[in-house]
């Protein structure tokens, strides 16, 4: 049945002239779309609640709600090259990504404008165009489309899912929404498989994911257990780090680096763990440190002579990297002998380095 057809049967069921804002809100709420486009277009010039119902149900009728909803969920927890390659389909169409894009923007203005009922189909449609869509379009292996995510989440998703909580406070699915930007989750390579571990970074955000787990939301408990786990991983490795126990250090210095990167300051706390580490002998430790050195220029000094302590433990990276410099600076003799010690423990890059030297006037790196 096509949608004039439907359209039809629903001029012939009711008199626009005595159809009310209530008989509107309640065939929305029953998903009877097609008696809303057919009976409530004279109301939607009365208020900007009608004039959104009767948008969103022409969205419906070309996207159902309930596919809305499973692009969102099934794209952020999967993406959709996961999910086509686990479930043999793609995650959405062509269609259906055309009339998402095109009624976005319109969508949107209508959050702007303080519809409560359009803020969280808004934030769910925002990720959808966002990053699920541009997932397939771009990747996320650069550094530019990280910053879109981060500023999709904070200027648009969150805001949106905050507006709509105003007015429904017990909103379980929104307060878990909410309360899972306040967890990172890593994965992390322990005895051949993948563990992941779940991390409070924004408190505040954190109490929404509790609040939505004692309202009964299934998938809050995975998070709440996760982070559970955590902090009991957490007590036991500061209480080895008392001990000197290198690896605990080393794990601290982890989550506390990991902290830096989602906006806590805790950088001195990751380089006094890691200081800890690498004393103790913990060579990865001394690899981070190095890594946070090199990362500004106030801290050359400390970078070089951190540098310097990984190729006296005959780290081969850390020779060819300071074998670089050397190449920059024209110390070729220097250069040399770094890649040449490089090439004796059997760094597969070391060879290249050497080409690089003999026919080349600077490292493939290049200078900085």
């Amino acid at each position: 049945m096509t949608l004039f057809h439907i359209l039809l049967m629903g001029l012939a069921t009711t008199n626009p002239n005595t159809v009310t804002q209530k008989n509107c809100q309640q065939w929305y709420d029953r998903g009877q779309h097609s008696q809303v486009i057919s009976q409530c277009e004279q109301l939607a010039s009365k208020s900007i609640e009608m004039a959104y119902i009767h948008f969103a149900s022409l969205m419906f009728m070309e996207v159902s709600k309930d596919r809305i909803n499973y692009i969102f969920h099934n794209g952020k927890k999967f993406g959709s090259t996961m999910y086509k390659s686990q479930m043999s389909k793609p995650l959405y169409t062509n269609l259906e990504k055309y009339y998402l894009r095109q009624y976005f923007e319109k969508l949107k203005s209508f959050a702007d404008k303080g519809v409560a009922q359009a803020q969280m189909l808004t934030a769910k449609a925002l990720y959808i165009n966002l990053f699920i869509f541009k997932q397939d379009e771009k990747g996320w292996s650069s550094s530019e489309t990280y910053r879109e995510e981060k500023e999709g989440i904070d200027q648009y998703y969150l805001p949106n899912l905050k507006k709509y909580l105003l007015h429904y406070p017990e909103h379980a699915e929104t307060l878990f929404l909410l309360g899972e930007q306040g967890v990172q989750v890593e994965s992390t390579l322990s005895n051949g498989s993948y563990k992941r571990y779940y991390s409070v970074i924004d408190e505040e955000l954190y109490q929404h994911l509790i609040h939505s787990y004692e309202l009964g939301y299934g998938e809050a408990s995975e998070y709440i257990e996760g982070v559970e786990n955590w902090n009991r991983h957490l007590s036991s490795l500061t209480q080895n780090a008392k001990s000197s126990d290198s690896e605990s250090l080393f794990k601290l210095g982890i989550h506390a680096f990991h902290g830096i990167e989602h906006g806590q300051s805790t950088k001195e706390e990751a380089i006094n763990h890691f200081k800890q580490a690498a004393t103790l002998g913990h060579l990865e430790a001394l690899q981070w440190l190095n890594s946070i050195y090199g990362m500004s220029a106030s801290t050359k000094e400390k970078y070089m002579s951190t540098l310097q302590q990984l190729v006296e433990r005959n780290d081969s990276k850390a020779m060819i990297r300071l074998g670089d410099i050397y190449f920059c600076n024209k110390q070729t003799d220097d250069a040399k002998a770094m890649y040449d010690k490089a090439k004796t423990l059997k760094d597969p890059l070391a060879k290249y380095s050497l080409d690089d030297l003999l026919h080349g006037t600077e490292p493939s790196s290049g200078c900085r």
